[in-house]
């Protein structure tokens, strides 16, 4: 059975850092990724890293948040003193950073590239250790999740139908359905 995996993972993906002491620092995906590395997981046949990383654009954050709140986080990425409770940001669980917006628009595109590869047919199953970040609302963020991209479950304003699987919140898996066949 010839299993295809593709590993997205870009070191920018540490830029998504609500600072020191929160729970969801990105040494902990920088030190897994290091360790998968370190014991040859990525040069076994049919593991493909995927890579680098560009975070989506505005038009594409917009299919899964509200135009406000996409408005609110470009404000709070520049304003270190920036509260908005309603909307979660500048809270304990989703503090503001610089350039949280760039931030968290690559990690969403991470997640998306993941389920790119499996829907385009170039892996069978796909992981963004960074990503998962499934949290956010259309209009808030929410457990340590400032934006998040389509997963079963999140969001049908986004991609209806991809064949995407969100596990925990730093973890981003897609797979091929068992028929072997993805939506077109």
């Amino acid at each position: 059975m010839g299993e295809r995996l593709g590993v997205v993972w870009d070191e920018r993906l540490a830029e998504y850092d609500f600072g020191p002491g929160h729970p969801l620092a990105p040494v902990r995906v920088q030190l897994a990724m290091r360790l998968a590395a370190e014991f040859g997981l990525f040069a076994h046949h049919g593991v493909q890293m995927l890579g680098p990383v560009e975070p989506v654009d505005d038009e594409l954050i917009l299919r899964v948040h509200d135009a406000d709140y996409v408005a609110a986080v470009r404000l709070a990425s520049s304003d270190p003193h920036f509260y908005d409770a309603a909307r979660g940001l500048g809270t304990t669980d989703d503090p503001v950073f610089p350039d949280m917006h760039r931030a968290a628009c690559r990690v969403s595109a991470a997640s998306l590239m993941a389920a790119q590869a499996v829907h385009r047919g170039e892996v069978d199953h796909a992981v963004n250790l960074a990503g998962g970040l499934h949290h956010a609302m259309p209009g808030a963020a929410e457990g340590f999740c400032v934006s998040q991209w389509p997963s079963r479950g999140c969001s049908t304003r986004a991609w209806s139908g991809w064949p995407t699987s969100t596990s925990t919140c730093t973890t981003a898996t897609a797979s091929r359905r068992s028929s072997g066949t993805t939506p077109g």
